[in-house]
């Protein structure tokens, strides 16, 4: 049967071949509340432990003193057992201490003191029960929050599979141009996300999503939003719009299409998340970029023959304002040139004394890689950004899209 706490601490094995004096003992504990059983042998005392819940022993030293304490301190099944030990030989006490034992006590014992051993070794009991409670509770609450992390992690990973399965494939092709990207995460899933889509045969479009905070909630919006800029015709009609004639369809501008964005996540209530934008739309034949953002950092252009420049975009996220400044450029890459489009996380990237990377060390790195392949210099510049960083890591997602106009179309 189950005794509660109270009841384990005022029970009490008392062990002596001197009957009488244990009788007396056993008097005084009983007429003071506590439960008593006697016993002459310390074999009975072994046996009656691993049976019974004592809340303290009270056991002469020559009784197996030492064989006693080993055996009441290597059950490790029982709870705590308080141990007191007498002795009419005060020269038993240090071994009888050093040994285990909670207390020592010099025949004949004082009642009085007896008493007060045994509050103390109550209190001591009643704590102790409390205490493995306590971290019985906490085990329970941890097992719980494994469960409850082991699925998040699952989520996440879910969460993960979705977003890689927006960005652009490795094979993605189209005459007359090469696009090469990176999309480092900072911790768990991206609120980042970047795509290029073949729009027609002379149209491909390309974008770069950075939602606002981090986790799930900025993973969802940013897959929410890969899914409406899609290439194909639908109710929304965000990219290309449906025409009463050949050629049947137009393509949106750019400064359209992020305007409609804005006016679409723009809550009458206020913001709850916002996002910053760059989208773009080349033609093929004639290199002619179009691109507006909202919010997002400045491109880089980099002219087949001279130094990367930057082109000042200044504008406002998309969903945070109704009359939202949005910005929308028009140039033409020519051969050789390309076009870098980045996330925040590459410029606000700090060092180990908390120096942000920023725009002229990333222009920097651009130009410290002419005549390298498109892809090879864009993971040569993340790796840079990661070598800013050490000891260190980025602490926020790291995007980064490269566009080169070729004639091959390698």
């Amino acid at each position: 049967m189950h005794l509660s706490a109270l009841s384990v601490a005022r029970r009490v094995l008392l062990a002596d071949t001197d009957q009488t004096w244990t009788r007396s003992i056993a008097g005084i504990l009983r007429s003071n509340g506590y439960e008593v059983v006697l016993t002459p042998y310390g074999s009975e005392v072994r046996r009656r432990l691993d049976g019974e819940d004592f809340g303290a022993v009270i056991s002469d030293w020559d009784l197996g003193g030492l064989e006693l304490l080993a055996h009441i301190r290597g059950n490790s099944q029982t709870g705590y057992t308080y141990v007191i030990i007498t002795s009419r030989d005060g020269d038993a006490m240090q071994r009888g201490m050093a040994a285990g034992a909670d207390d020592f006590l010099i025949k004949p014992v004082d009642a009085g003191l007896l008493l007060a051993r045994m509050r103390v070794a109550e209190r001591i009991g009643i704590m102790r029960e409390a205490i493995a409670h306590k971290n019985e509770e906490l085990s329970a609450a941890n097992r719980q929050l494994a469960e409850i992390n082991e699925r998040i992690g699952r989520e996440l990973s879910a969460a993960a599979r979705v977003q890689q399965s927006l960005l652009p494939s490795s094979g993605f092709r189209a005459p007359g141009m090469q696009v090469a990207w990176r999309l480092r995460p900072g911790r768990g899933v991206a609120g980042d996300i970047l795509n290029c889509l073949r729009l027609d045969e002379q149209h491909v479009a390309f974008y770069l999503l950075d939602v606002s905070g981090h986790g799930v909630s900025a993973a969802l919006l940013s897959v929410q939003v890969a899914r409406m800029m899609s290439p194909m015709m639908s109710k929304v009609e965000l990219l290309k719009q449906r025409l009463d004639h050949p050629p049947w369809y137009r393509v949106v501008e750019p400064g359209a299409v992020v305007r409609r964005l804005n006016e679409v996540f723009r809550s009458n209530d206020g913001p709850s998340q916002y996002f910053t934008l760059a989208y773009g739309v080349l033609h093929l034949q004639t290199g002619r970029l179009r691109f507006a953002t909202g919010g997002y950092p400045s491109p880089i252009i980099e002219p087949a023959s001279g130094d990367p420049r930057l082109l000042s975009c200044p504008s406002h996220p998309v969903g945070l304002f109704e009359d939202a400044d949005l910005f929308e450029h028009a140039t033409v890459l020519e051969i050789g040139d390309r076009v870098w489009f980045y996330s925040d996380g590459v410029t606000c990237a700090s060092d180990a004394h908390w120096r942000s990377l920023g725009e002229e060390r990333l222009q920097a790195y651009i130009a410290a890689r002419p005549g390298a392949h498109l892809q090879a210099s864009v993971d040569g510049v993340i790796d840079a950004v990661e070598n800013w960083c050490l000891p260190g890591e980025p602490n926020d997602d790291c995007a980064l899209l490269a566009i080169e106009r070729d004639e091959a179309g390698r």
